[in-house]
């Protein structure tokens, strides 16, 4: 019974490192039923609970996939507002 809550809480730690995934996701894809029962089996074996352990673990060179899929723009740069309604041309030259 140790090894598969070793196992589940390894997965577990993955998921939440990854980010992008909901606790209760996390909690169903490592065998538990209910994010609560999944949260205090999390808490008495980490230490801390599953989200506090998330935001210290994960990467900072991966962006959970909810930013991925957005159009977001760092603060850094500078937004550029689409143009609406103007048509695109090109221009071949002939041969």
């Amino acid at each position: 019974m140790e090894y598969l809550l070793a196992w589940r809480i390894a997965m577990a730690k993955e998921l939440l490192r990854r980010g992008g995934v909901a606790l209760a996701e996390v909690a169903e894809r490592v065998g538990y039923s209910s994010a609560s029962t999944f949260s205090a089996a999390f808490s008495r074996h980490v230490g801390q609970a599953p989200g506090q352990h998330a935001r210290q673990q994960q990467s900072p060179f991966h962006r959970p996939l909810r930013e991925e899929t957005s159009q977001r723009v760092p603060a850094s740069m500078p937004r550029q507002t689409p143009v609406a309604n103007k048509p695109v041309t090109a221009s071949i030259a002939a041969v």
